[in-house]
């Protein structure tokens, strides 16, 4: 351990969870320690995890010391490093059914750790039931995005989308996963990013998020290098031009200015073809206000062009798109306990 990184206490207390256990959990974090006394066989049944670490067929280093230990008479001592010793000593109590150490309520930062430790250990069907009651205090941090708002969920709730994947809250975890595909923008090391730097997103959920928004920004480009193309060449049925005018010299004309215009515009949003590649390091609601802001102009010369509006025709192609953005399935995206 280098000199940089805390220590931890040489013997934390000890928490007798089981008082017949066969093995001692001695976690850390940072400076504290805490050890705790449970069954080895409470754990197995608990947890594929467990089991393949403690259990008497396993092949892990962990069950053959455990096994060696039971021949002795001093406890098998397991170090383990978790982030909040609290929410470690909550879960163990509810595992070995120790209900009067299980708190009725507990604070959502305490609840995402739960989520975080119920995915690490293949926890999230043993806590079903109370991490269900936990989370009904907190669901209505998620309402307001629920009913259609652009945020993640209510300031220090962004993590819903953790505790949505692990626990197998389908509904809400698409609805995040909406949202964090429209925000979601690339940074400069070439990752996906999202504004919130506490934000934990599983490794699958972000692949997910990354594929769909490629998708996305794949049919935007598209759309415009195809309406580009459109102007500059027109179509089978001749001019693009609304008008319905007779003189054909005068609808080209009416193409001609709306392939200046637009150039213009997606130009100014850095949106025209070479410019893909710099626009795609943005997030889809920064090219989604883009779009709104293109505004209304009469297409050419007078009022019997105004339909005519190539950027008015585009944006509203480009907004019917982003409107029609579904998150992702949990199906697709299954934690170990999303199947509850």
């Amino acid at each position: 351990m280098s000199q940089d990184q805390p220590k931890p206490e040489a013997s934390g207390e000890l928490v007798s969870v089981f008082e017949d256990g066969d093995m001692i959990l001695d976690a850390s974090a940072g400076y504290h320690s805490r050890r705790f006394k449970v069954s080895s066989h409470v754990l197995c049944a608990a947890s594929n995890v467990f089991r393949a670490m403690f259990g008497p067929n396993g092949k892990f280093r962990e069950s053959r010391e455990l096994r060696t230990a039971d021949a002795s008479t001093e406890l098998y001592v397991l170090p383990i490093e978790e982030d909040d010793l609290d929410v470690l000593q909550i879960i163990l109590m509810i595992l070995h059914h120790k209900n009067s150490g299980v708190p009725k309520e507990i604070d959502f930062e305490k609840l995402v750790q739960v989520a975080v430790l119920s995915d690490k250990y293949d926890l999230a069907v043993a806590l079903r039931f109370t991490a269900s009651a936990w989370r009904g205090r907190w669901r209505c941090k998620v309402n307001r995005t629920m009913s259609g708002s652009d945020s993640l969920a209510d300031p220090g709730y962004e993590n819903w989308l953790l505790v949505s994947w692990v626990f197998g809250e389908a509904e809400i975890f698409k609805r995040l996963s909406e949202i964090l595909v429209r925000a979601a923008i690339i940074n400069e090391y070439d990752m996906l990013d999202f504004e919130d730097d506490d934000l934990i997103v599983p490794d699958s959920v972000w692949c997910g998020v990354a594929t769909k928004r490629d998708a996305i920004f794949d049919s935007i480009f598209k759309i415009c290098k195809k309406r580009l193309e459109e102007l500059e060449v027109g179509s089978e049925m001749g001019p693009l031009c609304l008008s319905y005018h007779p003189s054909r010299d005068l609808r080209e004309m009416c193409d001609a200015f709306q392939l200046t215009l637009l150039k213009r515009r997606l130009s100014k949003a850095g949106l025209l073809p070479e410019d893909f590649g710099r626009a795609r390091l943005m997030s889809i609601n920064y090219l989604r206000d883009t779009f709104i802001s293109m505004a209304n102009q009469d297409g050419f010369l007078h009022s019997a062009h105004a339909d005519c509006d190539a950027s008015k025709i585009l944006r509203d192609e480009v907004l019917n798109l982003i409107n029609g953005i579904q998150g992702l399935e949990l199906l697709d995206f299954p934690s170990r306990g999303a199947s509850l």
